[in-house]
């Protein structure tokens, strides 16, 4: 359109002389045409309206608008701008997105917005004569990229990320691996993997948009051999631990051995197993949990050794103190004796086959034992027994058939010298009685020689013991009658 202003009478109106074909109007006080169209000539008529009326016309032709054309080219995130007519304008979205795309004004920079989304940019001049327009701009779609975790295996074998078949179904593009979401540091052994984590995969298409997924990458732990322990040396008759394997791992446990060159197998859900207490030697062979196995050779022996029956000894005996006494002799199986001096057996006196006993007054017990390989028989016990044994000897007795003292009776002879002779002799040597060797008690010398009656009187004796070491007694013995 245009603007009008009166260089004559003023206070005229304002027409079209010629009436727009298009939707131009004109104001009839100001002249102002607006609502035209640029470029085109409009013919305006002004008419003053005093008593010398007058008219005259002016053709107006209105400025070209501003040129709003620009173009838009997608990208992935959004689209970038190019302003094909006059710049200097500004752009803005000219539908608000639901997403969280921006546009830079100046630039017109469409980012930050989601693949394959349609944004509504407008372009708006700034000149004198204004004008603005739009384009839609179709973002590039990112590749789908789909992502199949592999299986997770035992350590410490490795996984190989770059595997088809962890890409499986996903778009052709290029594939790039890494350990951040953020694709900022490259993974440099995505074809064998050795610690479990989340990587990442990254799709490039040929449009350059990229995605990123996360890929699992799991390890089973193998099972863990904690201990095998129970094993060692025992004797017959000992209580026999189970050997015992502490397993650390997800059951249920397979473990396999040998036993003595046999091979065997146990199954089990809990932890420790008990292998049992057979004797001879485990050699652990393998581990098995319900997901991984390993190789053992973890050895146990279980060695049972015979116990010797307790010792064969010598016989107890009684002595009188003074008398040789012999040496107490265990015998057995060719192993080692052991005498000891308590029931318990905690005080040893000698080790040997025989031993000397002490010379205690009194009864002493002894206590013999024979070890073998480490394994003590039972006790057994041999009782030694010393005794003062001095025997009294009367002076005198009464032969007199009084029925006392009528024999010369010396207690205990036969039982403490059971060899003993006892003989009697007159005043002249002549041996008047000789006991029966370890019988005198059975037969005492009553005062008779011959079975005639011996006159009172002393006569001498000589007591033969008949034991080594002990010596002969002598003296007078007197016959005294009461009559």
């Amino acid at each position: 359109g245009g603007t009008a202003t009166v260089s004559g009478t003023s206070g005229g109106t304002f027409s079209f002389n010629t009436a727009p074909t298009d939707a131009a109007v004109i104001d009839p006080v100001t002249g102002v045409v607006s609502g035209g169209t640029s470029g085109v000539t409009y013919d305006v008529m002004y008419a003053t309206s005093g008593s010398c009326a007058a008219n005259s016309t002016q053709p107006v032709i209105a400025n070209t608008a501003d040129d709003a054309t620009f173009s838009m080219t997608p990208t992935c995130d959004g689209g970038t701008a190019t302003v094909l007519g006059t710049s200097g304008g500004t752009f803005s979205f000219n539908t608000i997105p639901a997403d969280a795309a921006v546009i830079d004004p100046v630039t017109g920079v469409v980012s930050g917005g989601t693949s394959g989304v349609t944004y509504d940019v407008m372009y708006a001049t700034t000149g004198a004569c204004q004008n603005s327009t739009t384009q839609l701009v179709n973002t590039f779609d990112n590749p789908i990229l789909i992502i199949s975790d592999p299986t997770s295996i035992c350590e410490p074998n490795g996984i190989d990320i770059t595997a088809s078949t962890i890409t499986a179904g996903s778009d052709i593009g290029t594939l790039t691996y890494w350990s951040d979401a953020g694709a900022t540091s490259s993974l440099v052994n995505a074809n064998n993997i050795t610690s479990g984590s989340v990587y990442y995969v990254g799709l490039e298409n040929s449009n350059g948009c990229q995605t990123i997924s996360a890929v699992n990458v799991l390890f089973n732990s193998v099972p863990v051999l904690n201990s095998f322990a129970s094993g060692g040396v025992y004797c017959s008759g000992d209580f026999i631990a189970d050997l015992s394997a502490s397993i650390t791992g997800v059951d249920d446990y397979i473990l396999e051995y040998s036993l003595d060159g046999v091979d065997q197998t146990i199954t089990s859900a809990t932890s420790p197993i008990n292998i049992g207490n057979t004797e001879g030697v485990y050699v652990l062979t393998s581990l098995s949990d319900a997901n991984c196995s390993i190789s053992l050779n973890d050895t146990q022996e279980i060695v049972i050794n015979i116990t010797p029956n307790a010792p064969v000894t010598s016989s107890g005996a009684l002595y009188c103190v003074g008398d040789e006494i012999a040496e107490i002799i265990a015998t057995g199986n060719s192993g080692v004796f052991t005498w000891y001096s308590d029931m318990a057996l905690l005080n040893v006196l000698l080790i040997n086959a025989g031993l000397s006993p002490f010379e205690i007054l009194g009864q002493t017990t002894y206590y013999v034992t024979e070890s073998n390989s480490g394994c003590q028989s039972l006790s057994s016990a041999v009782a030694i027994t010393i005794e003062n044994c001095e025997i009294t000897i009367p002076t005198a007795y009464t032969p007199d058939g009084d029925l006392t003292n009528d024999t010369w009776e010396i207690l205990d002879i036969d039982i403490t010298y059971p060899d003993n002779i006892v003989r009697v002799f007159n005043r002249w040597g002549d041996n008047i009685f000789t006991s029966i060797q370890g019988e005198y008690d059975n037969k005492r010398w009553d005062g008779t020689y011959e079975g005639k009656a011996l006159p009172v009187g002393s006569y001498y004796f000589i007591i033969d013991y008949n034991m080594e070491g002990k010596e002969n007694a002598n003296g007078i013995v007197s016959i005294i009658l009461n009559k």
